[in-house]
């Protein structure tokens, strides 16, 4: 696989191995990177499952990808798809997503089928796990 982003919905995928979870696990032989914001989701996922700090620390150190600090370029890009994306219900994190894959030349790799109603629109090509 090429360069791709991965949405928190995809990294949550291949954690608990639901459906769409190899095509993940495919995307890290590639180019693959995610937003720190995206990584907090998954960190606040497991929290909420009971993990503590030295397992999302451990999760964080095991990632075989680097994470992408949110700058302000890239705050501005996803300030910029908040029209195209609210009546779909994405949150920032979902937008800093997209805001990175278009950025970067990459594919956004989601569980969220809504994205790719504002896929065109956000220049963005997205593709479904699932």
């Amino acid at each position: 696989m090429a360069r791709s982003v991965l949405d928190a919905s995809a990294l949550l995928a291949y954690l608990r191995r639901e459906p769409g979870w190899e095509q993940v696990l495919a995307a890290f032989s590639g180019t693959t990177t995610m937003t720190s914001v995206n990584f907090g989701e998954v960190a606040g996922w497991m929290v909420r499952k009971g993990a503590d700090e030295a397992a999302v620390r451990g999760l964080r150190n095991g990632l075989v990808f680097p994470l992408t600090t949110v700058d302000d370029d890239l705050c501005i890009r996803a300030a910029l798809l908040e029209p195209l994306t609210r009546a779909k219900g994405l949150g920032i994190g979902d937008r800093l997503c997209l805001a990175l894959a278009a950025r970067s030349d990459s594919v956004a790799l989601t569980a969220d089928a809504a994205w790719q109603e504002i896929a065109v629109g956000a220049g963005v090509v997205v593709q479904l796990i699932r």
